[in-house]
């Protein structure tokens, strides 16, 4: 445990998962649990304490999921190793499976960055490159039980390349062999031919995908809109 100003450093985790009235923890440990368990016991700072042991590396991924089978409900997910001072509560203010916690900074080339769109959704996680500004992954997320039951992959896998770069990017959806682009608003037919939806019949396709709960993070295949979309195309 990398001590500062005395204290390991997850003490000053704790003090803020107390700040923010933070009553129940479990933590991921592995490698020298022991020494983790022996300071933190079961209880720290007011903050009841559950530890989710890997008996063999799980991954990034993998550790998340074994922690989630210790917890009922949705839950935040921090990193151990990183301390961002943000309101957690207002990560759970949208629908989204999974809501990160985004830091901005300036002159960088030691991180990743994360693009939004307009909606304020992830679009794309960018490699390491110097930037004047950017977004980058502040390590703290929150979860939504129900996607973590949905992942079904290896054992050991990780949650950044497995779960969030995985589910971002160009989002397509194929509907009667064409294939429709919600980024680009584009419509591309068997033949490799491309035709830009207007902003109308975009938002009218938009909608009633909304409407159904179809998420736009998989390819879906629905014949069914045929009368909708086919008309764009000769």
């Amino acid at each position: 445990m990398a001590p500062i100003n005395g204290k390991p450093f997850l003490h000053y985790i704790f003090k803020e998962l107390q700040h923010q009235k933070i009553q129940q923890a479990v933590l991921s440990v592995g490698h020298l649990k022991e020494v983790i368990q022996d300071y933190f016991r079961d209880s720290y700072l007011g903050i009841s304490i559950q530890y989710a042991v890997e008996h063999e590396p799980l991954g990034t991924g993998g550790g998340i999921k074994h922690a989630f089978s210790l917890v009922e409900d949705d839950a935040f997910v921090l990193n151990g190793d990183t301390f961002f001072d943000i309101e957690l509560s207002k990560l759970k203010k949208t629908d989204a499976d999974i809501s990160i916690a985004l830091k901005p900074m300036f002159n960088f080339d030691r991180y990743g960055t994360v693009e939004l769109n307009d909606e304020q959704r992830i679009i794309s996680f960018n490699e390491k490159k110097y930037c004047e500004h950017g977004l980058i992954n502040g390590g703290i997320y929150y979860f939504k039980k129900s996607l973590i039951n949905k992942i079904e992959t290896e054992k050991k896998f990780s949650f950044e390349k497995d779960v969030l770069e995985k589910h971002v990017g160009p989002k397509q959806i194929i509907i009667n062999n064409l294939t429709l682009n919600m980024h680009s608003r584009t419509i591309v037919d068997q033949e490799g031919k491309i035709e830009y939806l207007s902003a109308k019949d975009f938002g009218v396709l938009k909608l009633l995908m909304d409407s159904i709960i179809i998420s736009r993070r998989y390819k879906f295949v629905l014949s069914f809109y045929a009368s909708l979309t086919l008309t764009s195309i000769p």
